[in-house]
C-alpha cells in the first residue's frame, strides 16, 4: 500500500549512525549498529579545552559519581501511593451517597411521588383514613441513612487535602503555593510573596542557567578558534556600532589564545518574559544613581583634571551593575579611552595659571601705556617753554668721482 507512510516505504534508505566522542584518547569515532567495522575515526576536530562539543546534560536529583537522574516522584512516591488510595475511596463512597429507600408496597401513590415527577401536583389517596392512620408518607417510607457515609467522605477529603500538602512539602512546591498572591492584596505584599515563591526553584534555575552558560561558552571558543575574522565581523554587526574602530584590535585579542578569555554568564532573570514594570523602575533608579555620582564627582573633576579617568572607571564599574547599561558601557569605555591620551600629553596650564599670566600681561601693558603719556606729556611741556631743540641736520653727502677707465697713472 503505496498511502501507507511507514518508515519501510520511505524511498530513502536510511541508517542509525552514532557520533561518540572519547576524552580518554581525542578521538572522535561513528558508528552503526549491526556492522563489525568502525565507519570513520578522526583527531580532535574541535581542538576545545573540555573536549566534548556539548554541555554536560542537566540532571534532576544525582545523589551519586554515577550520574543517575532520579525523578521527584521517587521521594514522594510512598505519598502519591496513600493519596490515590484516598481517591478510590472518595469514590466509592460518592458512588454509595445516594438516595436509597423503601415503601409500603400497598400505598400507591408513593410510588408516583418518585416516578412521574410531578411538580406542584397532587396525587389522591383512596383511603385517606387508613392512609392518615399508617402516619402518612413518613409512616410508609424509610430512608437509607447516608450520614455516615456523608461524613466519611468529609473526613477523607480533609485527609487528601492534608496528604498533598505533605507532598508539597517533599517537592518544594509548598513554597511556590504560598507565593500565589489575591488581587486584592497590596504591591509590597505580592512581592514578597513572588520573592518567597521563587526561593525554592533557584536552585534548578541555577542549573538550567549553567547549562545554557556552558554552552555559551563553547560556542564562543569554536567561534575564535575556527572562525575567519571577516566572518565574525560579519556576524557580529559590529560595524553599525559605535565601536566599529575597534573591530580588528578585538578579533587579535581573541584570537590570542593566551590572552583570550571565554566568560559566560546567564543568569535566570535573562531568560524569563520582560516585566516592563520592573525594568522602568531600573532605568528609573539607574538615572537617579548616575545623576547622584555626577553631582557629586563634578567638583572634583574640575580641581583636579587627573583625576577623571578614575571617576570615570568608578562610574563605570557602578553601571555595570545595572542591566539597563549595556547600550552605554561602549561610550564610557570610548571616554576613559580619550581621557588616558590626554593624559600622556604634557599638561597645559591651569586655570589658575592662566589668570595669573593674563593679569601680568595686562598690567604690562597698562604701565606700558602710562610711561607713553609721561613722555609725551614732558615733550608737549618742553615745545612750550621753547627748550625743545632742533634735532641736528646731517650734512649733505659728498658727489660721488666718475669711475676711471683703464689702468691709473703712477704716482708721483
Amino acid at each position: 500500500d503505496t498511502r501507507d507512510d511507514s518508515p519501510k516505504y520511505d524511498p530513502w534508505n536510511k541508517a542509525q549512525v552514532f557520533e561518540i566522542w572519547c576524552k580518554e584518547n581525542k578521538k572522535v569515532y561513528w558508528y552503526s549498529d549491526g556492522t563489525d567495522v568502525i565507519l570513520d575515526v578522526k583527531d580532535d576536530p574541535l581542538q576545545l579545552e573540555g573536549f566534548f562539543p556539548c554541555p554536560k546534560p542537566v540532571a534532576a536529583n544525582v545523589t551519586s559519581s554515577n550520574f543517575m537522574p532520579r525523578a521527584d516522584y521517587i521521594f514522594a512516591q510512598d505519598q502519591f501511593n496513600e493519596l490515590d488510595e484516598i481517591n478510590t475511596r472518595i469514590t466509592w463512597l460518592t458512588r454509595a451517597a445516594k438516595v436509597v429507600g423503601v415503601y409500603d408496597k400497598s400505598a400507591e401513590g408513593i410510588q408516583r411521588v418518585f416516578n412521574q415527577g410531578t411538580e406542584n401536583q397532587l396525587i389522591p389517596v383512596d383511603n385517606w383514613a387508613l392512609f392518615a392512620e399508617r402516619g402518612g408518607i413518613k409512616g410508609q417510607v424509610d430512608w437509607v441513612p447516608i450520614e455516615a457515609v456523608v461524613n466519611a467522605i468529609n473526613q477523607l477529603r480533609q485527609y487528601r487535602q492534608d496528604k498533598v500538602m505533605q507532598i508539597y512539602e517533599v517537592l518544594g512546591i509548598s513554597d511556590v503555593m504560598r507565593g500565589s498572591s489575591r488581587a486584592s492584596e497590596t504591591a509590597t505584599a505580592q512581592q514578597i510573596k513572588a520573592q518567597f515563591g521563587s526561593t525554592r526553584i533557584q536552585l534548578m534555575q541555577f542549573y538550567i542557567a549553567e547549562w545554557i552558560s556552558h554552552a555559551l561558552r563553547i560556542k564562543a571558543e569554536i567561534i575564535c578558534k575556527h572562525w575567519q575574522p571577516e566572518t565574525i565581523i560579519k556576524r557580529s554587526n559590529i560595524e553599525r556600532t559605535p565601536d566599529a574602530q575597534l573591530a580588528m584590535q578585538a578579533i587579535q585579542l581573541l584570537k590570542d589564545q593566551e590572552m583570550a578569555e571565554y566568560r559566560v554568564n546567564v543568569e535566570a532573570d535573562s531568560m524569563a518574559a520582560l516585566d516592563w514594570a520592573a525594568e522602568r523602575d531600573a532605568a528609573v533608579q539607574f538615572m537617579q544613581g548616575l545623576g547622584a555620582f555626577i553631582s557629586q564627582v563634578a567638583p572634583m573633576a574640575q580641581q583636579v583634571p587627573g583625576a577623571a579617568p578614575v571617576l570615570l572607571s568608578l562610574l563605570q564599574w557602578s553601571v555595570s551593575k545595572f542591566r539597563v547599561s549595556t547600550q552605554i558601557e561602549s561610550i564610557l569605555d570610548q571616554a576613559i579611552s580619550g581621557l588616558k591620551q590626554q593624559g600622556i600629553q604634557p599638561p597645559g596650564p591651569s586655570p589658575l595659571q592662566q589668570a595669573e599670566v593674563a593679569e601680568k600681561q595686562a598690567g604690562a601693558k597698562e604701565r606700558m601705556a602710562k610711561a607713553a603719556n609721561t613722555e609725551m606729556d614732558a615733550r608737549m611741556k618742553a615745545m612750550q617753554m621753547g627748550m625743545l631743540q632742533p634735532q641736528p641736520q646731517l650734512p649733505p653727502a659728498a658727489p660721488q668721482m666718475p669711475a676711471v677707465q683703464g689702468p691709473m697713472p703712477p704716482m708721483q
